[in-house]
C-alpha cells in the first residue's frame, strides 16, 4: 500500500510540473503573439502620425516631441529599479502561493509609485522656467512650448498615480498578453482620434490631450482587469524585513543601471537638441525610430520569458538553465545579427522615400545604426537571465564606470560629429 502511494505521489508531482511547463510555455507563446500585434499597432500607427506632422506641421514639431520624451525619461529613472525588482520579488511567493506576501508586495508597489509620481511631477516643474535652455536656437513653432511640456509632463505622472501598481500581476504571472490586449485596443482609439485631430483641427495641443484621455482609460481598464483576475491579491500587509532588505539592494542596483540606460538613450536627444537644434533632432529620432522599432520586436521575446526564466531557474537544474540558456544565445545571435544586416543595407532606401534627402543624414549614418542594434542587443538573453536571477547590484560596477565615460564622450562626440557622434559614443561604450 505504502509503494502504491508514494508512485501516485510520484505521479502527481510529474503531472503538476509537466502542468506548468506546458502553460509556462503557452503563456511565452501568447505573450509574444499579442506583444508583436501591439508593437505593429504601436510602430505602425505613430509612423502614420509621424509623417503627418512632417508633412503638414514640420519636423520642428518632431524634434519637441523627442526632446520632451527624452527629458521625461530622465525623470522616470526611480521608477525603473522599483518596478523591476518588486516582480522579481514576486516570482518565488507566487510559485509558492503566498498570498500575504504578494498583497505585501503590492502595497510597496502602490506606495512606490505614489511617490514616483509626486517626485516626477515636482522634478518637472523645477525644470519649466529652464526650458529653453535646452534647445539651440530659435523656436519656429506656433506653440508654447511650456504649454506643450505640461501636457507630457501630466501624462507621465497619471500614468504613475492611476492604479498602475497592478499590472505587476500581469507581469508577475507570466500574463503581459492581458497587458498587450488593452494597450493594443486603447492605442488604436487614441492614434486614430489624434489623427482625426490633426488632420481636420490641426491643433498639437489637443493631439497630446489625447494622450492624456488614453492614459487614464488604459490604467483604469487594466486595473479592473487585474481586480476581476486576481480577487485574493489586494494591497495590504507589510513585506518581511528579509525581502525588503533584498529588494532595497536590487532597487540601488537597478538604479544605477537605469541611469546608465537613461544617459546612453534618452540623453542624446536632449544632446542634440542643445548643441545642434530641434531640426537635428527631428532627423536623428527619424532614425532612432527605426531602429528602436527594430529591437522593440526583438524584446517581446524577451519580455514575454522573463518570467518564465524566472520561474525556471527557482524549480530547475542549473545545468537545465545553462543548457537554454547557451540555445536560446545561438538563437538571438542569428536574430540580431540579421537585423542589423537589414538595418544597414535598407535604412537609407526607406529614409529616402519617407522623408526624402533633405531629412536624411548621410550614409555613415547606416553603418552606425547597425552597430548600435548589434552590439546593443547581442546580449539580450544574458540580460534576460540576469533580471530573472536578480543580478542587478552584482553588475553595477560596469553602469558605475559606463556612465561618466558615456557622458565625456557624448559632450565631445556631438561637438565634433554632430548627430553622428552620438550615436558613435552609445556604440563604443
Amino acid at each position: 500500500m505504502m509503494l502504491f502511494q508514494n508512485v501516485r505521489s510520484e505521479k502527481s508531482i510529474l503531472g503538476e510540473l509537466l502542468l506548468m511547463l506546458i502553460n509556462k510555455t503557452k503563456n511565452t507563446v501568447k505573450n509574444s503573439i499579442w506583444g508583436m500585434v501591439n508593437k505593429c499597432v504601436t510602430i505602425i500607427l505613430p509612423f502614420v502620425i509621424r509623417t503627418i506632422i512632417i508633412r503638414m506641421l514640420g519636423t520642428e514639431y518632431i524634434g519637441l516631441n523627442g526632446l520632451f520624451t527624452s527629458i521625461l525619461s530622465v525623470l522616470n529613472i526611480s521608477e525603473l529599479g522599483i518596478s523591476t525588482a518588486i516582480v522579481y520579488s514576486m516570482y518565488r511567493p507566487i510559485a509558492e502561493e503566498n498570498t500575504e506576501v504578494i498583497c505585501s508586495l503590492m502595497r510597496l508597489y502602490r506606495i512606490a509609485y505614489k511617490i514616483i509620481a509626486c517626485v516626477v511631477g515636482v522634478i518637472g516643474l523645477l525644470i519649466l522656467p529652464f526650458l529653453n535652455k535646452f534647445i539651440q536656437g530659435p523656436v519656429e513653432v506656433d506653440i508654447n512650448i511650456y504649454v506643450l511640456y505640461l501636457l507630457y509632463l501630466g501624462n507621465a505622472v497619471l500614468g504613475y498615480s492611476l492604479f498602475a501598481y497592478k499590472t505587476c500581476l500581469f507581469t508577475a504571472h507570466q500574463r503581459n498578453d492581458v497587458t498587450y490586449k488593452v494597450q493594443t485596443v486603447v492605442s488604436i482609439l487614441q492614434y486614430i482620434v489624434q489623427m482625426m485631430v490633426l488632420i481636420v483641427l490641426k491643433n498639437y495641443y489637443i493631439y497630446v490631450g489625447v494622450l492624456l484621455f488614453a492614459t487614464i482609460m488604459q490604467n483604469l481598464i487594466l486595473a479592473k482587469k487585474a481586480g476581476d483576475d486576481y480577487p485574493n491579491y489586494i494591497s495590504k500587509g507589510t513585506v518581511p524585513q528579509e525581502t525588503l532588505r533584498d529588494i532595497k539592494r536590487q532597487i540601488g542596483g537597478l538604479l544605477i543601471g537605469s541611469i546608465n540606460v537613461t544617459v546612453r538613450n534618452s540623453m542624446d536627444s536632449i544632446f542634440v537638441s542643445s548643441f545642434i537644434g530641434l531640426v537635428a533632432v527631428g532627423m536623428y529620432s527619424n532614425y532612432y525610430l527605426i531602429i528602436t522599432s527594430v529591437i522593440s520586436f526583438i524584446s517581446i521575446i524577451s519580455t514575454s520569458m522573463v518570467a518564465g526564466v524566472g520561474n525556471s531557474i527557482v524549480i530547475n537544474s542549473i545545468e537545465k538553465n545553462y543548457d537554454d540558456f547557451q540555445k536560446l544565445t545561438f538563437i538571438t545571435i542569428w536574430l540580431v545579427g540579421f537585423c542589423s544586416i537589414c538595418i544597414l543595407c535598407l535604412i537609407q532606401p526607406f529614409m529616402r522615400i519617407w522623408v526624402g534627402e533633405d531629412l536624411m543624414f548621410n550614409d555613415s549614418m547606416a553603418v552606425i545604426c547597425a552597430l548600435y542594434l548589434l552590439v546593443g542587443k547581442i546580449g539580450l538573453v544574458r540580460g534576460i537571465y540576469s533580471e530573472a536571477i536578480g543580478l542587478w547590484w552584482k553588475m553595477k560596477v560596469y553602469s558605475i564606470i559606463d556612465i561618466p565615460i558615456n557622458l565625456i564622450m557624448n559632450f565631445v562626440f556631438v561637438y565634433n560629429w554632430g548627430a553622428y557622434g552620438i550615436i558613435l559614443a552609445t556604440v563604443m561604450c
